[in-house]
């Protein structure tokens, strides 16, 4: 899909992991990967809280950039945002891609 990819990059200060990070057209894709069967609301939270700190702190060490946090799953949940996050069923993230710059206004983005 004509993205940069950087799989499990490594921030520091305090160290902390992006599982993959696609970059396109200056906007960065920050994705923590997920594999359970099924999550509660409660946990889904505290996911998306941390993985919108790890997207806080990617903005922080890159100027100028444009961050997305999201989650994808192996499996679909019944929750598919979350605080503007989304929670992207693998089998559906091709079709999220490419449906991504027209729906920039619905996603949660983090910028410097």
């Amino acid at each position: 899909k004509n993205f940069s990819v950087i799989k499990n990059l490594v921030l520091t200060k305090p160290r902390m992991e992006i599982d993959v990070t696609g970059i396109n057209h200056g906007i960065a894709l920050l994705i923590d990967c997920k594999h359970w069967k099924r999550a509660n609301q409660s946990s889904l939270r505290q996911i998306v809280k941390k993985q919108i700190a790890r997207v806080m702190h990617y903005v922080s060490k890159t100027k100028g950039s444009i961050a997305i946090p999201a989650i994808v799953t192996l499996y679909q949940e019944e929750i598919t945002f979350f605080d503007k996050v989304p929670i992207i069923p693998i089998l559906q993230f091709s079709s999220f891609i490419d449906e991504l710059y027209g729906n920039l206004d619905e996603l949660k983005t983090i910028e410097t």
